[in-house]
């Protein structure tokens, strides 16, 4: 059974991203980003922005809780949605590991 766990949007950092993106990798998660092309295309489309990849909050918002990775029972974790920007409106789906989902600043509306 899941535990309580905070299902308010949130935001993370270029660095958070990249544990997460990590965590993602090691666990298998069937929705993951790859770093390789993410961090160009962010540092291009920010530049427009003149934005610096350091400096930006990706807003993220809990899809539901999640407990499989590639058809197998895993610990749960978070299905999010992330903006990514210069991406389009269309947001993009990471699976989170739950403690790192639990480290990230709650999103203020």
């Amino acid at each position: 059974m899941a535990r309580a766990m905070s299902l308010k949007s949130k935001m993370a950092t270029y660095k958070e991203l990249q544990n997460i993106i990590k965590k993602g990798r090691e666990n298998e998660y069937n929705r993951q980003l790859d770093e390789t092309k993410l961090r160009p295309f962010l540092v291009k489309e920010l530049d427009k922005l003149d934005m610096d990849i350091n400096d930006v909050k990706f807003p993220m918002s809990p899809l539901m809780i999640h407990e499989h990775a590639q058809g197998e029972r895993v610990a749960p974790h978070i299905r999010a949605s992330i903006y990514i920007p210069g991406s389009g409106p269309e947001r993009t789906i990471i699976d989170v590991d739950w403690n790192s989902w639990e480290k990230l600043d709650i999103a203020e509306v």
